[in-house]
């Protein structure tokens, strides 16, 4: 019988406990969300900080010191002016400027007939006559009466060369005569047509 001991697997030296400690790095993901949250915060910082300036803005009562440069907001501001504007006056002024508008309307839109008629006195011949007028705008129908045929040549001639004037000077620009026949003193009577110029009948052009 073997009475040998085998030898002893137990290690005569005791394992060093003095092993250092393996730290992980930081996340990646964890500093990317605390990058995410700083910026939140200073860009929910700015507009509580822009609210506040706009606020403060507008509802910023007037200073009472005299010495104070701050001015009042814009509420206030708004509320000063309408107390000092005169709404009286403004409303006088709104109906003299509808007055004057409408009244210039009217001034513009009158037709005075005394140039007409002066028109008409200085071109019509000496046989003719007008008895009857009629307006439409700047046409005119007008009944006369001539001695003769002879008579409303020529009074034709004489518009014809009141037509053919230009500028200013012509007032007439066009004529017709129609419906010719005899009275019973055996004058001719007629229609006539004429269009004129609208400054002639204007009562702003002609006061």
């Amino acid at each position: 019988m073997n009475n040998k001991l085998s030898p002893s697997f137990i290690p005569k030296q005791s394992i060093s406990s003095n092993l250092r400690e393996r730290r992980e790095p930081l996340s990646l993901v964890i500093m990317i969300s605390v990058i995410i949250f700083v910026i939140a915060l200073v860009y929910f910082a700015s507009i509580f900080g822009y609210r506040f300036y706009v606020y403060n803005l507008i509802n910023r009562p007037c200073p009472t010191g005299g010495e104070s440069t701050q001015s009042c907001g814009l509420r206030e501001s708004l509320e000063r002016e309408k107390r000092d504007f005169q709404y009286e006056s403004l409303a006088r002024l709104k109906r003299l400027d509808t007055k004057l508008k409408n009244g210039s309307t009217i001034l513009t839109n009158h037709q005075t007939l005394r140039p007409l008629f002066e028109q008409l006195s200085l071109a019509t011949a000496h046989n003719v006559k007008f008895n009857d007028f009629k307006f439409n705008k700047n046409v005119i129908e007008i009944s006369g009466a001539a001695l003769g045929y002879e008579d409303v040549a020529y009074q034709s001639k004489i518009f014809t060369s009141e037509v053919a004037k230009t500028g200013e000077d012509r007032k007439i620009t066009a004529f017709s005569f129609s419906n010719f026949d005899l009275d019973s003193s055996g004058n001719v009577i007629f229609k006539l047509t004429l269009t004129v110029d609208p400054s002639l009948l204007s009562f702003v052009k002609n006061s």
